[in-house]
This record gives C-alpha cells, sequence and structure tokens, in this order.
C-alpha cells in the first residue's frame, strides 16, 4: 500500500510540475530577453566584459573600476543620474578566494526590460564619471 501511495504522490507531482514548466515557457523567454538586454548593453559599454550566464537569473560582469565594494558604496551614497542610482552587489562576497571579483560586480536581471535599459544608461554614466576607474 505504502508504495502505491508513494506513486501516486509521485504521479501528482509529475503532473503539477509538466503543468508549471508548460505555463511558464513564456516567463522563461521573458527572463531570456532580460539576459540577452542586460548582457548586451553592459558589453557595449567601453571597458565592461560580461559573459553570457547559463541557467542563472544574473550577471557577473567585470568592470573598469579599482575596487567593486567601493564602487558600489559609491553609487548609493554619492551618484546619481536623473535623480536614480543603479544598485549592485561587489563580485567579492561570491569568491572563496580572496582578491577575486575584486573588479567584477552582480547584476540581477528581475526587472522589466525598460529598467534594465534605465538601470545601463545609469550604470554608464557612473563609469564615465566614477573616480576609481581603470
Amino acid at each position: 500500500m505504502y508504495v502505491q501511495i508513494d506513486g501516486e504522490k509521485n504521479l501528482i507531482r509529475d503532473i503539477s510540475t509538466r503543468a508549471i514548466l508548460n505555463r511558464d515557457r513564456a516567463g522563461l523567454e521573458e527572463y531570456k530577453l532580460r539576459r540577452d538586454v542586460i548582457v548586451s548593453r553592459l558589453n557595449k559599454m567601453k571597458g565592461v566584459f560580461c559573459p553570457n550566464p547559463g541557467g542563472a537569473f544574473y550577471a557577473m560582469a567585470k568592470l573598469p573600476i579599482d575596487d567593486s565594494d567601493k564602487f558600489c558604496q559609491w553609487l548609493l551614497e554619492e551618484f546619481n543620474y536623473n535623480n536614480q542610482t543603479v544598485m549592485l552587489a561587489p563580485a567579492t562576497g561570491f569568491y572563496g578566494t580572496v582578491g577575486l571579483g575584486k573588479q567584477e560586480v552582480r547584476l540581477a536581471y528581475v526587472l522589466n526590460t525598460d529598467a534594465i535599459n534605465n538601470a545601463m544608461d545609469c550604470l554608464e554614466k557612473a563609469l564615465e564619471v566614477y573616480p576609481g576607474r581603470m
């Protein structure tokens, strides 16, 4: 009896999973579009390199800056473009080796494409005037 009940649970789980995956295809396509927009915009900026992430909902980008921790703090505390700024995560916290990620930031692409484009405009302007630009 236990095997049969467990089998029914697995069947229900499998059916539910298939339904969710089929329904969320449009959502996956939206995330691919957001990824493509953010990676493309980043790679068009002078001195910026952003590889295309595989299955993540974030991108890691190497910026022409001296220190990602300082840059991210500067963005929040001192910089604005059209009364807006952009919030990034310093990549140093995502590496186990000291010193790695010093010039990298992590960007989540959870916003719509218009908001991503606005954020990329802001980041591009910030990189032009950042005192620690390399």
